[in-house]
């Protein structure tokens, strides 16, 4: 019988490993691997996993795209960030408050941490929720507690909670890692620090690496024992009844290998497109890119519902995946009588986004040499 202790592994990523992800270890090896990458850019995903995610990694060209199965988590964490970073702590110390005040949780059970950047990541320790079993359907039913957490609590900016968290191989900052991008480190903060601080000491505590209050080095263990609480055992399995039916969007989206075996992808995309397709595309260009390839299913004959189904796959392989919503909102904007448009191949020259790329990710010199431009252009004229 497989338990809760069998699911000891996490994928840890880096940027400074070779490519990026993909690398499957126990919770126990993620100590020397944040110190081998020097303690900067690391991060490991926010569930743990069974020996089957390393199974499908091997059996999968060393990817762990398209992994669908069981999960378990120490932790319900919520993603907070915005623009005005006073806003997502705002929002952080808003749910800590209903937490306490409405479920009664104990301090020791709620985990904040300072993203690095421009937000907060608040930890809840899983043990409230009762005695969780691994499942295929944790994500989902997590999903589902995060937004019925937010409602209750009645916080002022919703728009800074990001439920993008909620996907079952989701990667989040390890903490005490560094952000190269803006110097500050992901630290933890207390309940209290995180009630009475301002931006300004929070972001100077950010200089340092902090030694954590309720988790372990990591971030990924909590310190002490959570007992279970009533009313977020009540929310849990009311979530869980929602999410069985539903099984949420993405959760039972094929992997985009699977469009790749099954040749789909050949009808309606180039050379340079099945490139972007299989290796994913930066920040900047994940919009447009989905609306492009949406674009195409369109001409193609695909149904919009096929067309979000291939997106929402191909997203995972974005570094980072852009969030569900602007996913499905390019896509509809393809399949939109208003908006619809047919991408060119672009010119090298103030390309927009996503047609830069697959300019220079195009094999030929001439587009009359490639074998599917002609097929486009009739396409265009259909």
């Amino acid at each position: 019988m497989i338990g809760d202790q069998d699911f000891c592994f996490v994928e840890f990523a880096s940027r400074a490993l070779p490519g990026f992800r993909n690398r499957v270890v126990t919770v126990d090896e993620v100590p020397a691997l944040m110190r081998q990458y020097g303690h900067t850019d690391c991060y490991a995903s926010s569930h743990n996993f069974g020996s089957e995610l390393a199974a499908h990694v091997r059996a999968n060209g060393g990817s762990v795209s398209g992994y669908q199965g069981a999960c378990h988590a120490s932790f319900l964490t919520l993603d907070l960030d915005s623009e005005d970073p006073r806003k997502a702590l705002v929002t952080a110390r808003e749910l800590c408050r209903y937490l306490a005040d409405v479920w009664g949780a104990p301090e020791v059970a709620v985990a904040p941490a300072w993203s690095g950047q421009k937000g907060v990541h608040l930890s809840i320790a899983a043990g409230l929720f009762g005695s969780l079993s691994p499942s295929v359907e944790l994500p989902a039913v997590f999903r589902k507690v995060r937004g019925s957490l937010v409602r209750a609590a009645g916080v002022r900016h919703p728009e800074t909670v990001d439920y993008a968290i909620g996907d079952r191989l989701r990667l989040l900052r390890l903490v005490n890692t560094r952000h190269s991008a803006t110097g500050l480190y992901k630290v933890p903060l207390s309940v209290g620090e995180l009630s009475d601080w301002d931006l300004e000491d929070v972001v100077a505590a950010a200089r340092e690496p902090r030694r954590p209050f309720y988790t372990d080095a990591t971030g990924l263990r909590p310190r002490y024992i959570i007992d279970p609480l009533p009313a977020a055992v009540d929310l849990y399995e009311q979530c869980r009844g929602e999410a069985d039916p539903e099984r949420m969007d993405q959760e039972d989206l094929p992997d985009p290998a699977t469009f790749l075996s099954r040749g789909d992808v050949s009808e309606f995309l180039c050379e340079a497109e099945r490139a972007l397709y299989e290796s994913g595309v930066p920040r900047g260009h994940r919009t447009h890119t989905a609306l492009r390839f949406g674009s195409r299913m369109r001409a193609a004959g695909y149904t919009e519902e096929e067309a979000a189904a291939m997106a929402l796959a191909w997203n995972e392989r974005n570094d980072p995946p852009e969030r569900v919503a602007e996913i499905r909102r390019a896509v509809a904007s393809a399949y939109s009588p208003l908006t619809q448009y047919h991408y060119g191949c672009g010119t090298g020259k103030g390309d927009p986004p996503g047609t830069s790329l697959v300019f220079e990710a195009c094999p030929y010199d001439d587009r009359l040499q490639c074998p599917t431009y002609s097929k486009f252009s009739r396409m265009r004229e259909a």
